[in-house]
């Protein structure tokens, strides 16, 4: 898959990719559903090749998002250098199996404690 300045090797299955939105998560969201945008994100030319099964939307507390990539980063194999640019993560897009999900909630949960 190419984007405007990198090619990754992505094999077909499933991924979850971590993201944020910050002061605008419904939008985000909203664009990330739609077919029809500019291409300016990793995602949104992962999302040309693809399609959203679920998505998971927590408040954002500062440094959540890299937390939880770093984590996923533990347990899932990963495609280095998917949507961290400005991470400290190496990666925000995991290659998962469906039987995958509860373990992925445990770690989305353990990273929201404290939060409403």
């Amino acid at each position: 898959m190419a984007t405007k300045s990198r090619r990754f090797s992505i094999d077909s299955g499933y991924y979850v990719y971590v993201g944020s939105a910050m002061n605008g998560l419904l939008q985000r969201i909203h664009r990330h559903l739609s077919k029809e945008k500019n291409k300016h994100w990793h995602i949104d030319f992962l999302l040309e090749k693809g399609e959203i099964l679920l998505a998971v939307l927590i408040p954002e507390n500062h440094g959540v998002e890299s937390s939880i990539a770093l984590s996923l980063s533990r347990h899932f194999p990963f495609i280095d250098g998917f949507g961290s640019s400005d991470s400290r993560a190496r990666s925000h897009l995991f290659r998962v199996e469906k039987r995958d999900l509860g373990k992925i909630m445990d770690i989305i949960a353990d990273h929201m404690e404290g939060t409403p």
